[in-house]
């Protein structure tokens, strides 16, 4: 069996819906009874468990200075990769509230719901799909001087190739993008398109603030995905440096 298809305990830094409505239309994406009698269950029980998954870490945190003149001047353009979002929210100040976009599909309801569990907020919008009222919902809640999060090679990447509307948002608000990484010296890489990370409970976690960045309005978008690129692989290899994992 190829080693990409299964997942595996590593070192390595690089790897239906429940129904909210009563409509009565919604369904589970392959039509079984049981489907969403499951997501119901995750959706109950992921903010448990996840502070439990959570509580079993070493936390360390690197780079917070790096962002603290961003922060005190407002809000900003909070930039993670989709693999490893997992344990962001309980490494993000709590006396900043931010504003998480979600896809609306099927697994989006589940993340949003366990999100807004944890105490954050989320924003409903995909980067294919109704793009446009995406990005004024985005545009608004920087407004009101919330900070805004997006996993930019989500939702189907391809992995660690960052999509342009973070960098759009920045150059049409003049809020700074903020890369803010993570992984763990031992975790699960699942069988997904981006080699999903799950840590290892009782993991050394490593927290990784990147340095703020507006984006030139005048940048070719081109270049500026080049560079967020760089600027976020950048704080992943010093994320992995502090847990002593593989090379990056």
């Amino acid at each position: 069996m190829d080693v990409s298809s299964r997942p595996a305990y590593t070192m390595s830094c690089w790897p239906g819906t429940v129904c909210m409505h009563d409509c009565g239309k919604c369904r589970s994406r392959d039509g079984m009874p049981g489907t969403d009698v499951g997501r119901r269950l995750l959706t109950a029980m992921g903010a448990p468990l996840l502070r439990a998954w959570a509580g079993s870490l070493r936390f360390h945190e690197a780079g917070r200075a790096r962002v603290t003149s961003a922060f005190e001047r407002g809000p900003v353009i909070t930039v993670f990769w989709h693999n490893r979002f997992l344990m962001l929210p309980f490494i993000y100040p709590n006396d900043r509230r931010i504003g998480v976009l979600i896809s609306p599909s099927a697994d989006g309801d589940i993340i949003a719901a366990t999100i807004e569990a944890l105490g954050r907020d989320t924003i409903r919008g995909s980067s294919r799909r109704d793009a446009g009222p995406a990005f004024d919902a985005l545009t608004n809640w920087l407004a009101e001087g919330r900070d805004v999060g997006i996993a930019v090679d989500g939702p189907l990447g391809p992995v660690y190739e960052p999509k342009t509307g973070a960098i759009r948002l920045s150059q049409h608000t003049g809020a700074p993008i903020v890369p803010l990484v993570y992984t763990t010296d031992r975790g699960l890489a699942l069988p997904t398109w981006d080699r999903f990370w799950l840590p290892a409970p009782g993991a050394c976690a490593a927290f990784v603030w990147g340095e703020p960045w507006v984006v030139p309005p005048d940048l070719a978008v081109d270049t500026a995905r080049t560079a967020l690129r760089s600027r976020m692989l950048s704080a992943l290899r010093e994320a992995c440096a502090c847990t002593g994992g593989s090379p990056c």
